[in-house]
């Protein structure tokens, strides 16, 4: 009997990281990546000096436009430490990577499934780091796209541009499968990694704070925003594009849906994101 109820936990926490990407074939890069920063760029860390402290990576140039990277689920700022190895991102760019809140240094294991709570932590950055006279774009990538929109809409005056990476936006297709309600019980949490919890919660209360948010979206006037997609997403499927067109159309969005692709772009095809923030900041506002 213990043997099999320790088979089925198994099974659950495989299916659960099948569904929220851990285990990808990218793990080497951003671990690479996490150990060259943190050995020659420690400088770069940074904590917010308000009540709340938020721990977040900036690197880059101080002039240029900010460009604020927020990570899928699960994950941490790490995730997108690549780009900062990039001289063409660095001339051009202020960049900041942070945890999103229940991860790494970042209230980690704390829940927030509310978009509302999410975009607390970048509010503060930019803050911090006083944007004003500076153009803002926010890269959003899966669950991390839905946290720009609201940041976007929350933080108007102040962002200028999203790129938005394989994110998940239409409340429609979010289906949960039966495991994911199954984890969230209380006699299962505590034997689930906190990563693998957090991320399941969060993604459980995806479809009801999707379908909140959608009622802010025009007019977001002055917004502009790039829509990356790939036609062999299976995560997060290629037909939440049509919701972008429908939802975004008076932001005339420049939407690259790609053949073939699959959903991890910001490692497999990180050109495609640069050269979307190149557009970003080539246009005047």
């Amino acid at each position: 009997m213990k043997l099999q109820q320790g088979l089925r936990l198994l099974s659950l926490v495989l299916a659960l990281g099948q569904v929220s990407c851990v285990g990808f074939p990218y793990s080497g890069v951003i671990e690479e990546s996490r150990r060259y920063l943190v050995e020659e760029h420690p400088e770069a860390f940074h904590v917010t000096s308000g009540k709340e402290k938020i721990h977040y990576f900036r690197r880059g140039n101080v002039k240029g436009p900010v460009v604020l990277f927020v990570h899928g689920s699960p994950g941490d700022w790490a995730a997108n430490a690549h780009f900062f190895k990039n001289e063409r991102l660095l001339k051009d760019f202020d960049l900041v990577a942070f945890d999103r809140f229940g991860y790494g240094l970042n209230r980690q294991g704390e829940p927030f499934a509310e978009l509302q709570e999410q975009i607390v932590a970048p509010l503060a950055i930019l803050q911090e780091i006083d944007v004003k006279e500076r153009q803002v774009f926010v890269v959003g990538h899966s669950y991390g796209g839905p946290v720009a929109m609201k940041l976007a809409i929350v933080a108007k005056d102040q962002v200028d541009g999203l790129v938005l990476v394989a994110a998940a936006m239409d409340p429609e297709l979010e289906d949960m499968k039966w495991y994911q309600h199954v984890a969230k019980l209380w006699g299962l949490r505590s034997l689930i990694p906190d990563d693998l919890d957090v991320c399941n919660r969060e993604i459980l209360g995806l479809k009801a704070e999707l379908e909140k948010m959608q009622k802010d979206y025009p007019p977001l006037e002055g917004l502009r925003v790039e829509v990356i997609h790939g036609t062999e997403d299976v995560l997060v499927p290629v037909e939440n594009v049509d919701y972008m067109k429908r939802h975004l159309a008076e932001n005339s969005p420049n939407f690259h849906v790609i053949k073939g692709m699959k959903h991890f772009v910001p490692w497999a095809f990180p050109g495609l994101i640069e050269d979307s923030l190149q557009r970003l900041k080539s246009d005047s506002r």
